[in-house]
């Protein structure tokens, strides 16, 4: 007896005319089709959700994101988000926007070796969108929630795709995307301004996945239907990636969980016959050509430089020894694993000694390593064995392989990254979290519901008041010194905080000593851990030169150039040593020093600068003016750059170029008094100038005269107020 295996081929839906003969593999067909029927986890119902209660669950998804993060909404930029946001020249509306392609996330050149190669144009775009002079961060702020809100709403509409949206799995998809909404993990990624890469890179992310044309899910799709849904999906996927490098990775999610489909309907056997399908070729071929282009693209902007990082920030990527090394990185994966599944213990950096390097076989943290891998091993085993009878297998393993792939980028173990663990990029890794939720639900029903809903509200509890933390800088690195003490970066950052804060206004003597002698004791503190970082000693020396211990502050300075620091630290000592010495007007040490600096870093422009200001103060303008120079070649946008040059230009007469550098300065540095002030007295002598003669042939002897800072005769008193007037119209024109 014979019978004739019918498939579905073709976008456009048309039918593989094969026939087989093969009477067992007919019947175990037929029997998998009984088994695909009899699923354990079907539906109890077809009955689907209202409108009002679809529209309802939308609406509460989005206060429950919000909620979540509520603490942060009227917060100041924090930690990274000076240097990203606060600071970065290319957000200011005097940039062009083309200066969003050629520079990497931070503002440095991407063609620059200190690049970090960041490019993210469409994240640093919605940024340039909302600057503004000074930049206000509540508008950032809200703008990562909206964006956080809209990806818990497209995590959701994905949830029903997957589970078609049945009442039952509605209920599943409806839990599993309120956990997306409340996860702790996700506060820094929310929170912290610069995780705006993150939280669009997951929007994007999902809205390709929900645009994805699956081979497995609809052979029905007319051609155009198909071409435009990859068209869509191509399109989002780039914009992911640019937002952050970590959108690349929907291009494999999507196909592995459309696999995933796929072997669900068919047998291990008949799996490697859809090639012949020519929806799958398609969709294939098209998913692969999105990712190899988007790869070919990103490797191209490096411009074939990979991006230089410091000890202090990967210290296992800098160890000698392989074992090292392998058993490190792996047990940073164990530790991103804790904070996805067990989000307790949160911190905002991670970096230098925080976590203890695994050096040997013998360490106990080895069994760690090898429980996550084992279970994940044995587990993946379990779910493809009964993948064809148990429904929910297919949506967990599809949990499990968009976690993995999404986080791999951002491991260590591939490459090193600029980060040993950032709890910002587990944004995307915890959609797979979701899907694990979603299956787990649907396999054990009203047991697993119940419990979920009470660790769902845990983990808002955690999540609001995580969310204060990141309101501030003062309260995130105390939250931080509090969870990490060890961290030499974040005591010192802590530090330096407590002696910032003791300068506010309206604190009593007291309060003040307080926080100084605070801010002290945790310098010493951070002191006793070894390591090659020299910031703690600069900041602690900066502060003794402050509180006016000068011979503290030098022997801290000092002791800080011993240690084998390869960053821009040892340029800061002894730059700030050789100001020290300035202000005591021992110009000849702070030259030294200020030469040091340069040869530690050629490109230092502070010190350049530092080396125009003695000159100029030496009545050496020319020489002033040729640093001044060097300076601006170093860094183009330095504004007090343009104003020292233009103080140097003023006091050589070259008054046309004193008032474009001083207008340069303006431009860069709008509330720069200093520049507007001198600027004035620029325009204010020129207008003088061309009127001198005029002036000394019509008008009679003053007895009361004014003479200029270069010794130019004004003469009446109410010429004088006449010619400040127009001055002061002639500047507010310009400016």
């Amino acid at each position: 007896m014979s019978a004739v295996v019918r498939q579905r081929g073709g976008v456009g839906g048309k039918r593989d005319k094969r026939q087989s003969s093969n009477a067992p593999e007919a019947n175990k067909t037929a029997a998998l089709v009984q088994r695909q029927e009899r699923w354990k986890d079907a539906p109890k119902t077809t009955e689907k959700p209202t409108t009002a209660a679809a529209v309802g669950a939308y609406v509460v998804l989005v206060v429950a994101s919000v909620v979540a993060n509520v603490g942060s909404w009227d917060g100041e930029f924090v930690f990274d988000d000076m240097r990203a946001v606060e600071t970065n020249p290319i957000l200011s509306a005097r940039e062009p926007y083309s200066a969003l392609l050629t520079h990497d996330f931070w503002g440095t050149p991407m063609s620059s070796p200190r690049s970090h190669k960041s490019f993210r144009p469409v994240t640093s775009l919605t940024f340039k969108f909302q600057f503004e002079d000074p930049p206000n961060a509540v508008y950032f702020h809200l703008g990562n929630m909206a964006l956080h809100c809209v990806a818990t709403v497209l995590l959701f509409t994905k949830l029903r795709q997957l589970t078609d949206s049945f009442a039952e799995s509605y209920k599943a998809s409806l839990l599993s995307a309120f956990l997306f909404a409340v996860h702790p993990i996700h506060t820094e990624a929310v929170c912290n301004v610069v995780g705006r890469a993150d939280v669009l890179a997951g929007v994007f992310f999902l809205g390709a996945w929900c645009a994805y044309p699956s081979w497995a899910r609809g052979n029905h799709l007319p051609y155009k239907i198909w071409a435009l849904r990859m068209l869509a999906f191509a399109i989002l996927s780039t914009l992911a990636t640019f937002s952050k490098e970590l959108g690349i990775t929907i291009v494999g999610v999507a196909f592995a969980e459309d696999s995933l489909v796929q072997l669900q309907k068919t047998s291990w056997k008949q799996f490697w016959r859809v090639i012949e399908n020519k929806a799958f070729v398609s969709t294939l071929l098209s998913c692969a050509a999105t990712g190899a282009l988007l790869l070919a693209l990103r490797l191209n902007i490096m411009e074939g430089q990979r991006p230089i990082f410091n000890k202090e920030e990967v210290p296992a990527a800098f160890e000698e020894s392989f074992l090292t090394r392998l058993l490190t990185m792996n047990y940073y994966v164990v530790l991103n694993v804790v904070l996805l599944f067990f989000p307790v213990r949160l911190c905002h950096d991670y970096s230098h000694n925080a976590i203890a390097m695994v050096e040997s076989l013998a360490d106990p943290r080895l069994f760690a390593i090898g429980a996550l891998y084992a279970t994940v091993i044995v587990s993946i085993a379990l779910l493809f064995w009964k993948l064809q009878k148990i429904r929910s297998n297919q949506l967990i393993l599809a949990g499990i392989a968009t976690a993995v792939i999404s986080f791999l980028p951002a491991s260590n173990l591939l490459f090193p990254v600029g980060f040993v663990l950032a709890e910002r990029v587990l944004y995307l890794p915890s959609i797979g979290i979701c899907l694990i939720a979603s299956g787990i639900l649907l396999r054990f029903g009203a047991k697993a519901e119940r419990a979920l809903v009470v660790l769902i509200v845990l983990l808002a509890i955690k999540s609001v008041t995580r969310s204060f933390e990141w309101h501030d800088n003062y309260s995130i690195h105390k939250a931080g010194f509090k969870t990490m003490p060890h961290n030499v970066k974040i005591a010192t950052n802590w530090a330096l905080l407590q002696y910032q804060r003791s300068k506010f206004d309206g604190l009593s003597q007291r309060e003040q000593d307080d926080l100084v002698n605070a801010a002290e004791s945790t310098y010493k503190y951070a002191l006793q851990f070894p390591t090659d970082d020299a910031a703690v000693d600069y900041n602690y020396g900066t502060m003794l030169l402050e509180l006016g211990r000068e011979k503290d502050a030098v022997q801290r300075l000092e002791a800080g150039l011993k240690k084998a620091d390869v960053t821009k630290t040892p340029a800061k000592i002894l730059s700030s040593l050789g100001g020290m010495y300035f202000a005591k007007q021992q110009y000849e040490q702070a030259k030294e020093y200020f030469v040091q600096a340069l040869q530690i870093d050629s490109l230092f422009f502070q010190a350049t600068n530092g080396l125009g200001v003695i000159a100029a103060v030496q009545h050496q303008y020319a020489d002033a003016v040729t640093w001044f120079t060097k300076a601006l070649e170093q860094n183009p946008r330095y504004a007090e750059g343009y104003f020292n040059r233009g103080t140097a230009q003023y006091h050589l007469q070259n008054h046309k170029q004193a008032i474009s550098d001083l207008r340069t300065a303006l431009y860069y540095a709008p509330r720069h008094t200093n520049a507007a002030t001198q600027l004035q007295v620029n325009i204010f002598v020129t207008a003088l100038f061309t009127e001198c003669v005029h002036l000394h042939r019509y008008l009679p002897a003053a007895s009361s005269k004014t003479t200029t800072a270069i010794g130019t005769t004004i003469p009446i008193e109410r010429e004088r107020k006449q010619r400040n007037q127009k001055c002061t119209r002639t500047v507010s024109r310009i400016l």
